[in-house]
Order: structure tokens, then sequence, then C-alpha cells
């Protein structure tokens, strides 16, 4: 069982577990809501790359071993840094082995702590309901429904987003 004491800051070297992990979540997160060949698309060398690259940038990434991880930078959306969230969780994911345990709250509070003060937000997919009601029990409103890309399927995704008065609560 993955416990919270285990949440540290990711570094360089963390980019392997970091890939299988993501790897795994996307395999037991993903079916039906995204093509098998697009989960399927991302192996553990094309994630291994990613997050080496990723963490080596100084991206900054909360991370259980053997348990899960979450990303938190800069808001990637113009429009959303314009509408006054300057900060984005890009990712979190655990593995279903530690589903309702807390330690997906436990990654959050940790990512946020790495993060720059301000709003935030995150997306998620429609019909991803588990993620959905994890991120309203975190306080998260939402803020628009959009269309949108995973690699080369249009997929329909809820940015859900929280004040800064309510980053405070968390």
């Amino acid at each position: 069982m993955a416990h919270a004491a285990a949440i540290r800051p990711a570094t360089p070297d963390d980019a392997e577990e970091i890939a299988r992990l993501h790897v795994a979540a996307w395999h037991e997160t993903y079916p039906g809501l995204l093509p098998a060949a697009e989960i399927a698309r991302h192996d553990v060398s094309d994630r291994r790359a990613l997050w080496s690259r990723a963490l080596s940038e100084g991206q900054r990434v909360a991370l259980c071993p053997g348990a899960g991880f979450a990303q938190v930078a800069p808001q990637r959306e113009l429009a959303m840094a314009a509408r006054g969230f300057p900060v984005e969780l890009w990712c979190l994911y655990t593995l279903a082995t530690v589903h309702g345990t807390g330690l997906g709250r436990h990654l959050f509070r940790a990512a946020l702590a790495m993060a720059p003060p301000g709003a935030f937000t995150c997306c998620v997919l429609v019909g991803n309901a588990r993620a959905l009601r994890f991120y309203a029990g975190l306080g998260a409103e939402r803020v628009e429904t959009r269309e949108d890309h995973v690699g080369h399927t249009g997929v329909t995704e809820h940015v859900l987003g929280w004040s800064e008065a309510a980053r405070a609560r968390i």
C-alpha cells in the first residue's frame, strides 16, 4: 500500500518509474474513453523520453513510487491564463490498486505545494466519472466544456477550475 509519506518531488532519475506508472494508469483509466489504438500508442519507451525531457527541464512532479504522480506547471492555455487561471494541474495518475486510499488527494496537494500561487485548472475527459467525482470533492467547478485532441483522437473535455480562495481551502 502506498503512503502519503512516500510522496516526494521527482528528479530526472525518476523518468523510468513515472513512465511505467503513466502507461499503466492509461491502460487502467482510458478504455472506453479513448480508442485502444490511442492507449497502446504510448509505451514505456515513449513515455520515458517524455518524462526524461520534462524532468530535466525542471517540470514539477510529485511522485509516490509504485503508486502515482501529479504534475503542475504554468497554464498551457493562453485563454485560461487570461481568464485568471495562471496555473494548471497537467496530470494526476494513480494506479487502481490505490484508488480510495486518499493517495490521489495527497498527490494533488503535494503538486499544488510545488506550484506558484494562484487559481488553477485541470482537464478531464467527458465520461471519466471517477475523476470528475474526485475533483468535485476537492472543490472544482466546471469552467467550460470544449473539444480537443488526445493524439489523433478528437475528445470532449471539461476544464475544471479552482479560484485562489478555493485553492486555499484544499
